[in-house]
Order: structure tokens, then sequence, then C-alpha cells
């Protein structure tokens, strides 16, 4: 039995570090394109950019930060909770309140990708039909 719990988290972990890096790809990646194309269009005669889309795109930028540190903070959590899994330590074994901190840091995380992610699409929408 312990075996296949074994097994079982360790597929878990590697749906959760390969989630983790499919978020810091593309977070990183919104942040770094959007910010290029924001200047380049700021610094453009031919499109006018109002203030509130440029504080939108800001906000966004922080709702994707926000996903990458929630990421961080989740694969932290758990290296840490396998190591006290396997060392059998007291102070981290309530596995019930260690799960749930570890599906709050994901949920949370997601919520601010995709939070994010939206955000940059209106902004797109906005910058195109000024």
């Amino acid at each position: 039995m312990e075996e296949e719990n074994s097994q079982e988290w360790k597929d878990l972990r590697a749906r959760v570090d390969t989630l983790s890096n499919s978020i810091f790809l593309l977070s990183s990646g919104a942040i770094s394109f959007s910010a290029t194309a924001l200047i380049n269009a700021k610094s453009s005669e031919h499109i006018n950019i109002i203030s509130s889309t440029q504080d939108n795109a800001v906000i966004s930028w922080y709702l994707l930060l926000g996903s990458i540190i929630l990421f961080v903070l989740l694969k932290t959590h758990l290296v840490v909770q396998a190591y006290a899994r396997l060392n059998n330590l007291k102070w981290y074994s309530n596995v019930l309140i260690t799960n749930k901190i570890g599906w709050g840091l994901g949920s949370l995380g997601l919520s601010l990708f995709f939070a994010g992610l939206v955000m940059l699409v209106r902004i797109s929408a906005q910058v195109l039909n000024a």
C-alpha cells in the first residue's frame, strides 16, 4: 500500500512540476512580450495609449508575477513536504493541513495566472482599437 501511495505521490509531483514550469514560461513570456509591445506602442506616433490601459497592463503584470511567486512557493512547499515525509518529521506530518496548503497555493496561483492573461487580452484589444 505504501508503495502505491509513493507512486501516486510521484505522479502528482510530476504533474505539479509540469504545470508550474508551464506557468513560469507563459507568465514570464507574457510579461516580457507585453511590456515590449506596450513600450513600442507608446513610443509610436500612430497609437495613443490611454492611462487606464497602462494601469491595466501594470495590474496584469503584477497578477502574472503573483502567479509565478505562488508557484515557486508551491514547489518549495512540495519539497519540504517530501522531505518531511521521508524523515517522519512531526512538525510537518499533518497531511490534511499540508495538502490544503498546497491546494491553496496552486489554486490561487492558477487563478492569478488566468486573471493576468485575460487582462492582457483586454489590453491588446484596447490597443488595437485605439
